[in-house]
């Protein structure tokens, strides 16, 4: 999957970067991606920074549903956690993450809307789960 960053300087070493001036924008794989912003020389475009993220946990805690986030939102956020010094961002991913996880096992085993594609396979795993649990029981088996 290809991904936006922003060069924040020079990248000779990598041919089809060898023309791009820093601060220019450009397409690249993710693992491209993730190594360029790892090593400091690059940065992820179009990604939550700790205030947005702040403003969709407060959004997500008034809302009674899940709240509708960009189908990409979670590659984008491993994306921008894989820069240097992201403590703050991992700790309010999770804490988004959790309130949404709540929501869904309050709603389980309905399908919300606004659920993510990893929010969806989540809730597959889950009722794949529950329902050999519920097989295990039927036979009179230790689950």
């Amino acid at each position: 999957m290809k991904v936006k960053i922003r060069l924040l300087q020079a990248v000779p070493e990598l041919p089809e970067l060898e023309s791009v001036e820093p601060h220019e924008e450009v397409e690249v794989e993710e693992w491209t991606a993730r190594t360029l912003i790892r090593k400091g020389m690059a940065e992820p475009v179009g990604v939550p920074d700790l205030v947005e993220l702040k403003r969709l946990i407060l959004a997500e805690e008034r809302s009674r549903e899940l709240r509708e986030l960009p189908e990409d939102f979670i590659p984008k956020l491993f994306l921008a956690l894989s820069a240097p010094d992201q403590a703050q961002l991992l700790k309010a991913v999770e804490e988004l993450m959790e309130i949404r996880v709540q929501k869904i096992l309050a709603a389980f085993p309905h399908r919300d809307k606004n659920m993510l594609p990893e929010e969806v396979r989540l809730l597959n795993l889950m009722e794949a789960d529950f329902e050999s649990w519920k097989e295990e029981l039927k036979r009179g088996t230790n689950p």
